[in-house]
C-alpha cells in the first residue's frame, strides 16, 4: 500500500510540471501541505514539496497563501527533527539467544542492518532537506518579495540572523564531495543570492562570515561536479548545473 502511495505521488510531481496539469493538481494544494509536517513519513513530505516547488514554478499558487501559509510552514517543517526508527527490541534477543558462535554471526547480521537502514534513512533526510530548499528557492525567487520573506521569517523566529545562522550550518554540513551535498550547497548559495535583495540580510550574512563558508565548497567538490558534467550527471539544484552563486 505505502509503495502505491509513493508511486501515485511521484506521478503528481510529474503531472504538476505540466500547464494543463498543474491547475488538476493545485486544488489539492491544502492536502499536499499538510504532508510537510514532521509526523509524515519523510517520503511524503519530500514528493509534497516537489509537487509545490512545480506548482510555485508555474505561479499556480495564491501569493498571500504562499505567504502566509506555505512558507511557515516549510520553515517549521524544515527545523523537526525526524526521529530515526531503531529496533533495539531486535537486537536484545539476539544478544540473548544462540551460542557464542551464533550469536557472532546474528550481531553481525543485525549490526549490517541497522548500518544499512542508518544510510537509507541519511539519504532520505538529504533528499528532503533538498526538497525544502528547492522550494523554498521557488517562493522567493518567483512569487514574493525579499521583504515579505524577511516579514515571515521573523514571525517564526524573531531573533535576527538565526535563518543566516541555519542557512550557514546547513553549508557547513555538507561540505562533502557526495551528489546530494552539491546540490544542497548550490541551493543555499542561490537561496542566499535571493534574499541579500533585503539590504538587511546582507549585513547578516557579512557579519555571520557566510560568504567565507561558502567559498570553502567549491574546493571540496570541484573535482566531483567535473566528473559529473563530463558524464552527463545532473549535479545542479534541481536539474541544472549552476555555479554556487548564479
Amino acid at each position: 500500500m505505502e509503495g502505491l502511495k509513493v508511486t501515485a505521488g511521484k506521478t503528481l510531481a510529474l503531472l504538476s510540471k505540466t500547464a494543463t496539469m498543474s491547475g488538476l493538481v493545485v486544488r489539492e494544494y491544502e492536502n499536499i501541505v499538510e504532508l510537510l509536517d514532521a509526523k509524515n513519513k519523510i517520503i511524503y513530505s519530500t514528493i509534497a514539496a516537489e509537487i509545490l516547488e512545480n506548482l510555485c514554478s508555474r505561479h499556480q499558487m495564491d501569493k498571500e497563501h504562499v505567504k502566509t501559509i506555505l512558507l511557515p510552514k516549510v520553515t517549521e517543517a524544515s527545523q523537526s527533527n525526524v526521529s530515526a526508527s531503531g529496533d533495539d527490541a531486535e537486537q536484545q534477543q539476539l544478544c540473548i539467544l544462540g551460542n557464542d558462535e551464533e550469536k557472532k554471526l546474528s550481531d553481525h547480521r543485525s549490526q549490517t542492518k541497522l548500518t544499512d537502514q542508518a544510510n537509507e534513512e541519511q539519504t532520505a533526510m538529504m533528499e528532503l532537506q533538498e526538497a525544502f530548499l528547492s522550494l523554498t528557492l521557488a517562493i522567493c525567487s518567483e512569487l514574493i518579495s525579499a521583504d515579505d520573506f524577511n516579514v515571515v521569517a521573523l514571525t517564526i523566529v524573531p531573533a535576527e540572523g538565526v535563518f543566516v545562522a541555519k542557512l550557514k550550518t546547513i553549508v557547513e554540513e555538507n561540505c562533502e564531495a557526495t551528489a546530494n551535498s552539491l546540490r544542497i550547497v548550490k541551493l543555499c548559495g542561490r537561496i542566499a543570492v535571493t534574499v541579500m535583495r533585503h539590504g538587511q540580510y546582507s549585513a547578516h550574512f557579512k557579519n555571520q562570515k557566510f560568504m567565507e563558508t561558502l567559498s570553502k565548497a567549491p574546493g571540496i567538490m570541484s573535482s566531483l561536479e567535473s566528473y559529473m558534467l563530463f558524464a552527463g550527471t545532473d549535479c545542479g539544484a534541481k536539474k541544472t548545473a549552476r555555479p554556487l552563486l548564479s
